[in-house]
């Protein structure tokens, strides 16, 4: 019982210095705090451990840190995983953050040349109530197109670190 009750007192004073079961969300400027819907949450939260996964526990060159580790990257089936944990972590840090930039750029440069994606117009029938009506430009549909393009491939990612997660210890 004393065990117990000092196992908990123990996780309730430790806990502000040494984290060792939470994960921080936040990545590159795009989540800062607050509500997340809960899809988006999921996402954040497998990558986030990825990079946790390479930058604390191989080295630069993808190899486990320290000597004389259970795992042999260089045989098969780990050499594979360790390239497609190498090339997802890339993607997370860099080329995500590049494409999502680019995407908003166009998000910019289509409102400055079409005008808003959407409308909110009051509705005729006296009420206070309003209706949205949608910006038929084709840059729109271009945009829409990219973001969808863009979300496809984070699902496409994700399901490829789902494919490793089991290689992610050393």
């Amino acid at each position: 019982m004393w065990t117990r009750f000092l196992q908990w007192v123990r996780l309730q004073v430790d806990i502000h210095w040494h984290r060792y079961h939470l994960l921080d969300l936040r990545h590159q400027g795009e989540y800062v705090g607050g509500w997340c819907d809960r899809s988006h949450v999921i996402f954040l939260a497998a990558f986030r451990a990825l990079k946790d996964f390479v930058e604390e526990e191989m080295t630069d060159d993808g190899s486990p840190v320290g000597e004389g580790g259970v795992v042999s990257w260089d045989e098969e089936p780990w050499a594979h995983a360790k390239s497609e944990i190498l090339d997802l972590y890339r993607w997370w840090v860099r080329g995500r953050r590049e494409e999502w930039a680019a995407l908003d750029a166009s998000y910019e440069a289509t409102v400055a040349a079409a005008g808003e994606s959407f409308d909110l117009v009051p509705c005729e029938d006296g009420t206070d109530r309003s209706r949205v009506v949608f910006n038929d430009d084709p840059r729109w549909k271009a945009y829409h197109e990219a973001l969808e393009a863009l979300e496809k491939k984070d699902g496409l990612q994700f399901d490829r670190l789902m494919a490793v997660r089991n290689h992610l210890w050393t």
